[in-house]
Parts: C-alpha cells; sequence; structure tokens
C-alpha cells in the first residue's frame, strides 16, 4: 500500500497512512502470540524484537526510497508515518503485556542506532 499510493498527489497531512494502521495491527495480533511461546526465556524474546527491528527499518526505508516523486505534503506524511512506526517500534516488547514495565535497554538502544 505504502508504494502504491499517489504522493506526489498528497495535499494535507493527515493521520497516520493505512499501511501504518496495517503494520500496528499485525504486530499487535503477532507480537503477544511469540512472546507467550518464548515466556520461559526473556532474553529470546528481547532477541527476537531486536533482530526484527534491524530487519525492518532497512526495509521500510528502502520503500520509503520507492515512493518518488513526492509533494511537500506527501514528503511530511511520510515523515508522521515514519514517526508513528518508530514510537510502535519502540514499544515492540510490551505489545499485550499484562506487566507494565519498560522495553530492555538493550532494545531500546538497538533500535535508536538503526
Amino acid at each position: 500500500a505504502m508504494s502504491k499510493t499517489q504522493w506526489q498527489s498528497v495535499e494535507t497531512v493527515g493521520d497516520q497512512s493505512p499501511y501504518v494502521s496495517a503494520i500496528t495491527g499485525h504486530i499487535k495480533t503477532t507480537v503477544p502470540l511469540i512472546r507467550d511461546n518464548l515466556a520461559s526465556s526473556r532474553k529470546y524474546f528481547t532477541q527476537f524484537c531486536i533482530k526484527f527491528v534491524n530487519s525492518f527499518i532497512p526495509k521500510f526505508i528502502q520503500s520509503i526510497f520507492k515512493c518518488k516523486p513526492l509533494s511537500a505534503a506527501g514528503a511530511e506524511q511520510l515523515l508522521l508515518d515514519a514517526h508513528m512506526l518508530k514510537t510502535i517500534l519502540l514499544g515492540l516488547p510490551l505489545v499485550g503485556s499484562k506487566v507494565n514495565r519498560e522495553a530492555p535497554s538493550s532494545f531500546t538502544k538497538s533500535l535508536l542506532e538503526v
């Protein structure tokens, strides 16, 4: 959906794009299942989250480069979408968790380095 959007014809910046909502929905349904299956060792789940982010972000950046041509509003919308995805990814280890704690520092550090 991201590459099929006509970014040069975007005139106003709105809420997050439909592709961000789709990614968020997939994360919210899949991550809790993976966490539950790796419940015996939190470090394996943290490593999964790190590996996911390290593979997702470069693919997202590649997709951004394929979105040419852009209007100014289209670029602003992509910036908003990127910020929303970063926020979602920062909370990745905690998605659907009943325990209220911060994401492991090793995960947060690896996300901010990418």
